[in-house]
């Protein structure tokens, strides 16, 4: 999220589909997953917003999706755990269970595209993750994930990562 008028990714993002012409005939549904280290409940997976079975959705519907997912995520904690008085010791989060919540979240309304941007200021340790618990085994059975039950007939999941600076502010 933004500060001081500057857009932030997710508005940078959202701006870029509204003000291009090509992209006036594409509906727009969010959803988010927050993964984090373990700190933050199921194995670092916390606040969410996945999607519905709503496949063909009324521009209403999308305007109370786009109004819910601004309004929810503006609330992110941002500050690993600040105010839960638990420490981040690592900053490794735990993104490879995030991507399969993920997949699992988009699962639904196999003919459509999905675009998935990842967001994060740092990568990932899976060897760390697997030690505590996480019930994954390896990149390639999240990749599994990611492409089961879609159509080959559309490109399933186009995904972007950004990796964001890691700075000690909220911004």
């Amino acid at each position: 999220i933004g500060s001081d008028g500057k857009k932030g990714v997710l508005e940078a993002i959202q701006s870029a589909f509204a003000n291009d012409a090509r992209f006036e005939d594409v509906r727009i549904r969010y959803g988010y997953r927050v993964y984090r280290d373990h700190y933050a409940g199921d194995f670092g997976i916390g606040e969410g917003m996945p999607f519905d079975n709503n496949c063909n959705p009324t521009d209403e519907e999308l305007g109370v999706n786009q109004q819910q997912f601004q309004s929810e995520i503006k609330n992110i904690d941002t500050q690993f755990g600040s105010g839960s008085g638990v420490r981040d010791t690592d900053h490794e989060e735990n993104l490879i269970l995030g991507l399969a919540y993920a997949a699992d979240d988009m699962a639904n309304c196999t003919q459509n595209t999905k675009l998935l941007f990842v967001v994060g200021d740092t990568g990932y340790d899976l060897v760390t993750q697997q030690e505590r618990g996480t019930p994954i085994s390896s990149e390639e059975e999240v990749l599994g994930f990611l492409t089961q039950s879609f159509s080959p007939d559309v490109d399933p999941i186009i995904p972007f990562f950004i990796q964001v600076p890691r700075v000690s502010t909220k911004e």
